[in-house]
């Protein structure tokens, strides 16, 4: 009798759900900003149908499919089955990057990556290319680490030709970071002119300030406005690290920064040759499919990237070192002198990979799967 009131209340609490996000599928198909072709040339289906489609993914899911049409559900026979729910994607994720035993004890250890100080002591240590943290501001005092001095957050002015970005210690996606120039003692912010007030302002809730990277031309060539990086996804496996995936991410439309999250390009990289692919994709609310880039006018299929294999061992050979971290999704800068690792990201995402290379709920689920005996050290 207990079991069978737990199934009736979880069948309860299912269908709740689904009532309360009705409304939003509803608001989302409706919604001529977001609810958009990614293939226009091809017959689509009825805004019927493809809200009777959302109701079962939600369904299924558990989620409102904000990709449907990034993932072309509205356009010819799409096997659904075949793509990951983002839902599910980030269960399998963080139990596998969450806390491993080693011996009789158990910890976490993606506070390396989630904290942009920690994770450049780490990086420094084992003599691997990042860009220089200057100083870590918290509150209104910045703590320099040349002079190991803790000053306000008006010393900046004194540091006349700094150029840096600043990025929240424990951010995402880009959160909050901003490129911060000092010229003859004036501030200037994302290249125009800010008070010191204001500046404040913006620092608020702890940021690193951090080397400002100049990239190879070739990388600049695509969209000179912001740092274009590579991402590339790395999974441990029992014999050893191994390659799940590798992009580009490129900003566009004004952004100083090249995350799909702000709005950029992603698309993927020849694994042989470092060439870039034909397509790149915007997500959802911020274009669609392109073959070239709507600023810079580059045409992606066949742009070769320098240092491409050169970043994939390096990624590759860090990601030994984090044995308590199961996977990685890396940004990566190419600059004149070669790669540079930026960032290491335990909470990397999967909607951009499936819209550009299709369903990968066999992939993941196969690269992702429980650890058993594997999740011990």
């Amino acid at each position: 009798m207990v079991s069978i009131l737990k199934k009736l209340n979880r069948f309860a609490r299912k269908w709740l759900f689904i009532l309360a996000h009705v409304g939003e599928v509803t608001r989302f198909v409706n919604n001529p900003k977001l609810a958009y072709s990614y293939h226009p040339e091809l017959p689509g289906k009825s805004k019927v149908r493809v809200w009777f489609e959302l109701i079962g993914w939600l369904f299924r899911h558990g989620e409102v499919n904000i990709y449907y049409y990034a993932y072309g559900f509205d356009v010819g026979s799409v096997d659904q089955r075949a793509y990951m729910a983002l839902n599910e994607f980030k269960a399998l994720r963080n139990i596998r990057n969450g806390a491993i035993q080693i011996g009789k004890h158990a910890t976490s250890y993606t506070g390396l990556l989630k904290d942009k100080f920690a994770f450049y002591l780490f990086l420094s240590s084992l003599g691997f290319p990042t860009p220089k943290v200057f100083g870590i501001c918290i509150g209104e005092r910045i703590d320099w680490l040349d002079t190991h001095t803790t000053e306000g957050i008006d010393s900046l002015t004194k540091r006349a030709g700094l150029k840096a970005f600043c990025k929240t210690i424990l951010g995402e996606c880009a959160e909050g970071a901003f490129p911060l120039r000092v010229w003859e003692s004036k501030l200037l912010l994302d290249g125009a002119p800010v008070t010191l007030s204001d500046l404040k302002q913006r620092l608020r809730g702890g940021f690193i300030i951090q080397e400002f990277i100049e990239q190879h031309p070739r990388t600049a060539e695509l969209y000179p406005p912001c740092l274009n990086t590579l991402r590339i996804d790395t999974i441990r496996k029992r014999n050893g690290i191994t390659l799940f995936c590798a992009g580009m991410k490129i900003g566009a439309n004004a952004s100083t920064r090249d995350n799909w999250a702000s709005g950029g390009l992603f698309g993927l990289i020849d694994h042989e040759t470092g060439r870039l692919a034909k397509e790149f994709v915007f997500r959802p609310g911020c274009g669609g499919l392109v073959t070239k880039h709507p600023q810079s006018g580059v045409v992606f299929e066949g742009y070769e990237i320098p240092y491409f294999k050169e970043a994939m061992r390096m990624v590759m050979e860090l990601h030994s070192f984090l044995y308590g971290i199961h996977s990685v999704g890396w940004d990566v800068a190419i600059t004149k002198d070669g790669p540079i690792i930026i960032e290491g990201n335990d909470n990397w995402g999967i909607p951009a990979h499936q819209a550009i290379m299709g369903g990968l709920r066999a992939s993941l689920r196969d690269a992702l799967a429980p650890a058993g005996k594997e999740g011990s050290c």
